[in-house]
């Protein structure tokens, strides 16, 4: 895989070396620099300094990348300050000391554990979704988990910072993520875990979508 830092240079220097009109130009530069804000990621903006400020001169997109420059910042230096997020640090126990640490933190709640990576797309779309029955279920015997797996530790607390996501989350290492995906036959994400209120495990998979699943708490529940 072509390291981040080389796959950005490549593509703004060819926006600069191919895009003749500037206008084009200057829109594609500003849309890779906020394609990464997207992704929590400040280094772009501020490593490639020389080329946004050369190329892009419109004021409008200027003020705008800057806004957007600033409030991701923010998020990823101080991520408790944007987020109703509870953080649990445990990247020095084993998969099983967490999945313990899920258990006695949620007895007598139904539990629905979300994996997920701050580079996964599919896993970014569904968080509106799950912050929508994270409201349904406010104040019920439903507890959130959230799994973050082979990312970056700075933009997992930022990302989840962004979408202003409750719940309990959990940064796994590389090596707890490995071990986490074999325990649970997880071979992609998003992937689910359903829990019942007396520690069963009732359904794993992809298909468990946050709002497909919602009826589904809802009968364990009553």
């Amino acid at each position: 895989m072509v390291p981040k830092a080389i796959a950005d240079s490549v593509v703004l220097h060819s926006i600069v070396d191919f895009v003749s009109d500037p206008l084009l130009r200057e829109i594609m530069i500003s849309h890779h620099f906020s394609k990464a804000f997207q992704k929590q990621d400040i280094k772009p903006y501020e490593k490639f300094h020389a080329i946004r400020t050369k190329y892009i001169k419109s004021p409008y997109l200027r003020n705008l990348l800057q806004q957007e420059y600033l409030t991701t910042k923010s998020r990823v230096e101080h991520p408790e300050l944007n987020s109703r997020a509870i953080f649990k640090e445990m990247q020095s126990s084993p998969v099983k000391g967490i999945m313990d640490d899920i258990l006695l933190s949620n007895k007598r709640k139904v539990i629905y554990i979300d994996f997920w990576a701050t580079w996964c797309a599919p896993c970014l779309s569904e968080f509106p979704n799950s912050k929508q029955i994270e409201a349904y279920f406010h104040n019920k015997d439903v507890s959130f988990v959230y799994l973050c797996l082979d990312s970056d530790f700075d933009k997992y607390k930022a990302t989840i910072s962004r979408y202003d996501l409750g719940g309990q989350h959990y940064f796994l290492s590389a090596k707890q993520s490995s071990a986490i995906r074999e325990l649970f036959n997880a071979n992609g994400i998003p992937f689910y875990i359903l829990i019942d209120k007396d520690g069963r495990i009732l359904e794993t998979g992809n298909h468990l979508r946050p709002l497909s699943v919602k009826d589904q708490i809802n009968k364990l529940i009553q």
